[in-house]
Order: C-alpha cells, then structure tokens, then sequence
C-alpha cells in the first residue's frame, strides 16, 4: 500500500499512529446517544471494512457541520485518545482516517461539537493490537482451534480465549516454564511440555485444561522438546532440540521413530527448531555441525526419514501439502527470505527480496509474512496473496516489538510476542 499525504495531512497522521496503541481510554464528555439531525444527513459509507490506516469516505448533507469523530468498540471503550479531525470535509463529502482500534466490530461517532449526532456500525479487518497483556511474560505460543478459541503459553501459565482473543481466561499455572512446547487439537485435547530441571514432561488435558494427566517423562540433558504436533487424539509427533523424532500411536507410549546423526556427540553441535506435519510427511528445520554452521532440513517422505543441509540458516518452515513447502532461509544479516519448494527433498526458490523472518499461510498463495525495518527495530506484518512473490497491506508495530509465533484458524489469526504482547489479524 503507498501513502503520499501532504505535510498537514502528515500531522494528522501522527495523532493516529502506532504510538497511541495502548493509549489510555478518553473520558473526555461525550453525549453517546446520538441527537438525530434533521441537517446532517449520512447516505452512504463507502467503505464498512476497514483496516487501520485506511480512509473513511461518508457521503451525505450538510457534512461540513461535522466537527470530529470518535471510534468505540462494542465493549463501549472510546479507543483514541483525541477527537479526530476529519481529513478532508466538504457539505456532501467527510473523510477520516481510521486509527489503531483493538476491536474488529466498533462504531465511527459522528460529532457536532462534542455531541454525538450519528453513529455507523464498521468492521475492522488485517493486522490489530488486542488490549490483553501475558502478565508482560513472553507469549511463546499461540495454538488457534477455531475462529473464536484460541490457547496462548507465556511463561508458566496456559491462557485461553473463547471470544476471538478479547478476553483470556488463565487454564493453568506449571509454575515451570512452557516454551514453545503447546498443542491443541480442539477446544478439550491438549498437550504441554514442561522443564523440571532435567526433566522433560508431556502433560494431556482432554476437558480443555480443567484437568492435566503425565502421560510422558524424560531426562533430556541439555535437550528438550521443541515443538508437538497431533493429528487425531491418538496419533502425534515430538520433536527435540537435537533432532530426536518420537511418535505415538495410542497417546501412551512413544517411540523414538528417529535421530539426527551425531546430534548428541559431545563435540558436535545441533539445535531444531520447527517441525510440520502434513498427512504422513513430515519436515523439521534446524542447524548442526561443529560450531552449528550446517543448516539442515530433516524430512520424513512415506515411512523414510532423510535430511539436507544447507548453506544458510533454515529457520521455520510450514508443509502446505505432501510435497509443497515454505521456509525462511537467512541469507545476510538480518535479511531472511522466503523460499518455496514443491518437492520438499530438491529444489528451493527464493519467493521474492522482501526480508521475512517468519510466516504463516493459510493455503499456498495467502498468508502473513513479519518482515522488520532497516535497523531492525521492529517487526512489521504484511500479507501475500500470490505465494511471497509480492507483499501488500503493511502494519506496522511499535518500536521494540517483536512477534514470536503464528498461528491461524481459517482467515482469522492471532500473533504473540515479547512482553505478553498479542495481535489479530483477520483475512
């Protein structure tokens, strides 16, 4: 998206920015009940989804009678901190520029004054911050079961939301640390490793976290699981840091199915990172070698477990299908690209020169990508609508914002990061 706004228009882009993301709520008075006008008349709105940033064009009478707007979100919060002047304002035409909003479903207040004159019901859609803070812990993981329910780990404790991510309900405290170790199949059937010093615990939950069961314990000495993944109630897959496959068939016993070559000699070096699981094809990214220089692509074709390595860093990796794949690959830097396969086991191609740290799509062409700025001082969110060749709709975050994980349900997604910090985005 270009933006090329005139100097005044700038200034009152500022009031609108990122940087009044958690501004506090405006208790200036306002009359919330609209007066009905018998001069100011609203005939259409010409855009009723709408993304943070975008023009609001009202079409209609006597608008140039309109002093300012104010956005409130369902749960009756008024998200900006000031009254937003409109950005341009003639009798039969009024534009405003939506601000950051921390809800999809709010209002646009039409103002006279300071009272309310009208009101229009608008949807918010793309990339948002939601108000709820992780207690400031990391939130490590986020796992989506459907467009409404969703489970976030942030350090010791496992959340959960049952209303799109606007409120987040703690399900329980290990008082050990989570990490990335988090899955859930559907709103009851979960599982979350947890570190006891040495010990590397596998706990289930089938009431959706009223209650938790061992079901899995091991020493790993300077070793843990990474990343878990279930496809049925029954049948799932752990992945270690030094590249051990374990897998189950019954939710009880787990055999180790694999190990990457060497992975524990003392002398060597390996560390996995991500795994994806499509079907019975399996792929796993992590690095190796004496002073972990090899990158490496782990993968399981049919019942046969092979890998290559590479000659840059592979970072997180996502099966699309049995043979069609994506992963981040660090080239210089800080500038990872994107690359696409549709044979996971030969050839890789670059997607495009957009730097991308981590992604997530939803099918092969649509999906998000967090690239960053020059300096790397935050993260930014894009889409792509064609497979990474090119990068659309940017959103960017607050300075010292970085996101950690993604997950989607559908076209509905959610993004954690550092500081309990937590974003929406919506397709």
């Amino acid at each position: 998206m270009k933006y090329a706004y005139t100097f005044i228009i700038a200034l009152i882009l500022v009031s609108c920015s990122n940087t009044d993301m958690e501004d506090p709520i405006d208790n200036s008075p306002v009359d919330n009940d609209p007066i009905v006008s018998d001069e100011i008349e609203i005939s259409e709105i010409l855009q009723e989804k709408v993304r943070i940033g975008d023009t609001i064009t009202v079409i209609g009478n006597n608008l140039d009678k309109i002093s300012s707007f104010k956005f409130k979100t369902v749960n009756d919060e008024i998200q900006n901190l000031s009254f937003i002047p409109p950005l341009e304002k003639k009798p039969q035409e009024i534009k405003v520029i939506v601000p950051t909003v921390n809800n999809e479903l709010f209002e646009l207040l039409f103002l006279e004054n300071n009272s309310v004159v009208h009101s229009a019901p608008l949807n918010l859609f793309g990339t948002f911050p939601l108000r709820f803070n992780f207690d400031s812990f990391n939130a490590n993981s986020v796992k989506m079961v459907s467009e409404n329910t969703a489970f976030v780990s942030a350090g010791t404790k496992l959340y959960k939301t049952i209303d799109g991510g606007y409120e987040w309900e703690l399900v329980k405290d290990f008082e050990h640390y989570i990490g990335s170790s988090m899955f859930f199949l559907n709103e009851n059937l979960g599982w979350v490793e947890i570190r006891d010093n040495s010990n590397s615990i596998l706990y289930y939950t089938d009431d959706g976290g009223a209650t938790f069961s061992k079901i899995f314990e091991n020493i790993f000495v300077y070793k843990s699981i990474i990343q878990i993944y279930f496809s049925s109630p029954t049948n799932g897959y752990l992945l270690t840091t030094k590249g051990e496959i374990y897998h189950t068939e019954d939710n009880s016993n787990f055999n180790l199915v694999y190990d990457y070559p060497n992975s524990n000699e003392g002398s060597g070096y390996t560390e996995f990172f991500h795994l994806s699981v499509f079907n019975n094809t399996l792929i796993a990214s992590g690095e190796s070698g004496p002073n972990g220089d090899e990158p490496v692509l782990m993968y399981k074709t049919g019942n046969a477990y092979s890998y290559t390595n590479f000659d840059k860093v592979v970072n997180n990796v996502q099966l699309i299908n049995d043979s069609e794949a994506y992963h981040i690959r660090k080239t210089s830097g800080f500038d990872d690209k994107l690359y696409f396969s549709n044979s996971i086991s030969s050839v890789w191609e670059e997607t495009s020169d957009k730097r991308i740290h981590d992604f997530y799509f939803i099918d092969k062409n649509k999906g998000i990508g967090i690239s960053s700025d020059t300096n790397y001082s935050k993260h930014i969110v894009f889409e792509t609508l064609d497979g990474g060749k090119t990068w659309i709709n940017k959103f960017e975050l607050r300075n010292a914002e970085y996101a950690l994980d993604i997950d989607f349900y559908n076209g509905t997604g959610f993004i954690s990061g550092y500081g309990g910090k937590i974003w929406k985005h919506i397709f």
